[in-house]
């Protein structure tokens, strides 16, 4: 904004970085240019990143873990919400094998219904994490958002396969019962 001149002789701040010394190296460079210029300032902040890199570690771990917890905890939500239902449905499964349903039929019209309930429950949490990153992106860190399908879909797919595989493990025993013996009970 000056013309050239103007501040010329006022104090001034560089800044720079040095990366890849050794330490000994670092110490010696230091030293030497404190000796050369008494006004100035050195700061080493390699134990600060590493100090900072060795907390996000710990935070991306606990946030895995938690995740896991979490992983964990919905497998068995979802076999308990199967089990519930497969014993209230019992008398229905019952009536469908007098009619003539196979235990194949049956079985499908279980996993049909667990492979929309887990496809649902998949793309609404796919849409809110989206949706949660996009707001981060740009609210917070004021960056561009990039997009990468391919967890999305890996997320959508594993959860579909497992909703139906817990179903199957939760299903199993009540759709075995010969319908005779649901008569009686």
């Amino acid at each position: 904004m000056f013309q050239a001149g103007v501040l010329d002789d006022a104090p001034k701040t560089y800044i720079d970085s040095i990366a890849g010394l050794s330490f000994d190296k670092k110490v010696l460079l230091q030293n030497s240019l404190v000796d050369k210029f008494s006004n100035i300032s050195i700061i080493d902040i390699t134990q600060t990143i590493k100090r900072l890199l060795g907390l996000i570690d710990q935070m991306t771990s606990a946030i895995n873990f938690m995740a896991l917890l979490s992983a964990l905890a919905s497998i068995g939500v979802i076999f308990s919400i199967t089990r519930h239902q497969t014993q209230l449905r019992q008398k229905d499964f019952n009536l469908l094998k007098v009619l003539g349903a196979s235990l194949s039929d049956i079985l499908k019209m279980v996993f049909v219904e667990f492979s929309l309930l887990g496809f649902s429950a998949a793309i609404c949490g796919v849409l809110i994490s989206i949706s949660a990153s996009y707001a981060l992106a740009y609210v917070v860190f004021d960056r561009a958002w990039a997009m990468n399908w391919t967890y999305p879909i890996l997320v959508i797919s594993l959860t579909v396969i497992l909703s139906t595989s817990i179903a199957w493990l939760a299903t199993r025993k009540t759709l075995q019962l010969k319908a005779l013996r649901l008569l009686n009970s």
